[in-house]
């Protein structure tokens, strides 16, 4: 009995690591590797683990390449659009607006968008992230929702703000910012013009809820909204790239927290669930904020 307990200790405790830094790849952490002491195994178990830590070598040198393409392209294209810009405003002064030119000037605006839409998906990269920091969730959330509220100053939307509590997360802000302004914007881009916002707190998490009333999407295309340029099947809407959601879902997954999406009453709910800190401080709740523009 006892030899068999430790035959089956020595099998299951490397197969247990395995699992572990299955998972973590899947999870977008690349920097996971077998420990060297199951590495240096004589049996086929070391060779496995020689085989699966070659092979995740190899996909984060491929994730890196990618992303510094990625990235490169998007900088090379930066050049031209200016000058592109500069071409355009240059030619108004000579002809006058013409419809053509306006035409010009919105599809210039759209490439820029893209472009850098493009930039932040590439710098959300697991081996190169900011240093965390304590972030104030509802300060946060405030300030993102005061300046989608501000971008569509021109626009009939109303954004309706119920932030139950302050609490403290673990972040880091520029990616969890970038999660937070993609979702709020794609929900006014798509919400049918009303769009409420809540954050309160569950047992251990804080969870951010966005609920817009724009018809909602294909229950078969829940699970593939969070794709990189997913559009939902039977939308004709000329706005985007399909790379908001995609940016809010890895900026998650650096928190390794967790966004999901349903279809709730008139329109589409987007939920991102973070971890609060220990012994965070639940201060009085703000009061809803409705802001129409």
């Amino acid at each position: 009995g006892g030899v068999s307990y430790l035959l089956a200790r020595a099998i299951s405790s490397p197969i247990r690591r395995f699992r572990e830094s299955t998972v973590a790849i899947a999870d977008g952490d690349f920097d996971s590797r077998i420990a060297s002491r199951i590495e240096e195994r004589r049996d086929e178990i070391g060779g496995l683990a020689q085989d699966f830590n070659r092979m995740a070598a190899s996909l984060q040198l491929a994730w890196r390449r990618q992303a510094e393409l990625t990235s490169n392209v998007s900088h090379e294209l930066r050049s031209p659009l200016a000058r592109l810009k500069i071409a355009l405003e240059l030619a108004r002064r000579e002809t006058g607006d013409l419809p053509e030119l306006d035409r010009i000037d919105v599809e210039t605006e759209r490439l820029d968008e893209l472009i850098g839409q493009l930039l932040t998906f590439s710098k959300l990269d697991p081996s190169t992230r900011e240093a965390m920091e304590q972030a104030d969730l509802a300060e946060l959330v405030a300030g993102v929702v005061d300046d989608v509220r501000f971008e569509n100053t021109n626009r009939d939307v109303v954004i309706d703000s119920q932030l139950d509590a302050n609490v403290s997360v673990n972040a880091y802000p520029s990616a969890l910012r970038s999660a937070l302004e993609n979702v709020l914007r794609n929900a006014v881009l798509h919400g049918g013009g009303n769009v409420r916002v809540s954050l309160h707190t569950e047992p251990g998490n804080v969870l951010v809820k966005v609920q817009d009333q724009g018809g909602g999407v294909a229950d078969s295309d829940l699970e593939r909204l969070f794709e990189p340029f997913f559009r939902a099947s039977g939308s004709n809407d000329s706005h985007g790239a399909g790379l908001g959601l995609a940016i809010a879902a890895r900026a998650m997954a650096m928190h390794e927290s967790s966004i999901s999406a349903s279809n709730a009453g008139p329109g589409l709910c987007v939920e991102m669930r973070l971890p609060i800190l220990p012994g965070f401080d639940a201060r009085t709740p703000q009061a809803s904020n409705k802001h129409k523009k």
